[in-house]
């Protein structure tokens, strides 16, 4: 944790909505939370996927969240600052970016937003961090 009480060295996702059985109750949202030790998890469900970096302004790099997707008709596209490429949550990509933070000031950081309500036509979809030294 920083002074400012955000976690650090972690990728949250939450929303979205786990499968649930016939007859079973209202699955609760649930967050799942990405570090060295566990960079992987699997995510079934629908609704919308969120996916949040945030790091410390001390660290004097420009972290960059992004997504890579493929379908199965063999597009892709690149969520990502660089480039300009900040997706589209209700249009093709079905992944959309809210911002770059540059320096890590912003207090809710980078947040990507993928729809699962589209997952069926995507083959794989990877979150990473990209990391530059400076802002």
């Amino acid at each position: 944790m920083s002074g400012d009480g955000r976690q650090r060295g972690v990728i949250r996702l939450s929303g979205g909505q786990p499968t649930r059985e016939r007859g079973a109750r209202e699955p609760r949202a649930c967050a799942v939370d990405l570090t060295r030790q566990t960079p992987r998890a699997e995510i079934a469900g629908s609704g919308v996927l969120q996916v949040n970096l945030n790091w410390s302004v001390t660290a004097e790099a420009d972290l960059d969240l992004g997504c890579m997707v493929a379908t199965s008709d063999g597009k892709g596209a690149a969520v990502q600052p660089l480039g300009g490429e900040f997706g589209n949550l209700d249009a093709w990509p079905y992944v959309g970016l809210d911002q770059d933070d540059r320096t890590g000031e912003t207090s809710d950081g980078e947040t990507l937003r993928i729809s699962l309500e589209h997952r069926h036509q995507f083959t794989k979809r990877r979150c990473h961090v990209v990391g530059c030294v400076g802002a």
